[in-house]
C-alpha cells in the first residue's frame, strides 16, 4: 500500500516521521470490512492492531445477558485492538462496521518481528499506544455516564 501523506493523523503513528511511517506500513495489508460486519468479537485472543482508514466502527462492550451497549464510536485514522496487542488478554469489545470500512490490519507476529528489528519506532509506536489508550478510555467513560443519565 502507497501510504497516505494523512496518515501522520492517525493514532498509531502519532509520533512517526514519514520515512518512518512508510516502513511501518510496509507490514500493513489493507482490508475492507462491509457495514455491519463485526471486525473484532468480544473474547476472541488475536492480537492484531487495526488503523481504521475510511469508515466509522462502533464500540460495544457486554453488559449480562448477551446483551452489549456502545461505548464508542471511532473514525478515520483511528486505532482498535491496542489494548490486546500490549496485554495478552481476550478481546474486551466487539468492533462493529457502522459504515463500510477500510482499515490497516497489522498482525501481531509481523508486527512484533518489525518492532524487533527498528527499536526506534518501537518506542514511539508505543508512546502513542499508550496515549491513545489513556483517551479511550476517558471517552467511553464519559459516553457510559452519559448514556446511564440519560432517560
Amino acid at each position: 500500500m502507497k501510504p497516505d501523506e494523512r496518515l501522520n493523523s492517525a493514532t498509531l503513528f502519532r509520533k512517526l516521521d514519514p520515512e518512518q511511517i512508510r516502513a511501518l506500513v510496509q507490514v500493513a495489508r489493507e482490508t475492507r470490512y462491509e457495514r455491519g460486519s463485526t471486525i473484532m468479537h468480544y473474547g476472541d485472543r488475536d492480537r492484531d492492531i487495526i488503523v481504521i482508514l475510511e469508515g466509522e466502527v462502533s464500540v460495544e462492550i457486554p453488559t449480562g445477558n448477551d446483551q452489549f451497549v456502545q461505548v464508542a464510536q471511532l473514525g478515520r485514522y483511528e486505532t482498535i485492538g491496542e489494548m490486546t496487542f500490549i496485554l495478552p488478554l481476550r478481546r474486551t469489545a466487539h468492533i462493529k462496521a457502522s459504515q463500510d470500512v477500510t482499515c490497516l490490519v497489522f498482525e501481531y507476529c509481523a508486527l512484533c518481528d518489525f518492532f524487533r528489528k527498528n527499536p526506534e519506532i518501537t518506542v514511539k509506536v508505543f508512546e502513542a499506544l499508550n496515549v491513545t489508550m489513556v483517551e479511550k478510555y476517558g471517552r467511553s467513560i464519559d459516553n457510559l455516564i452519559a448514556n446511564k443519565n440519560t432517560p
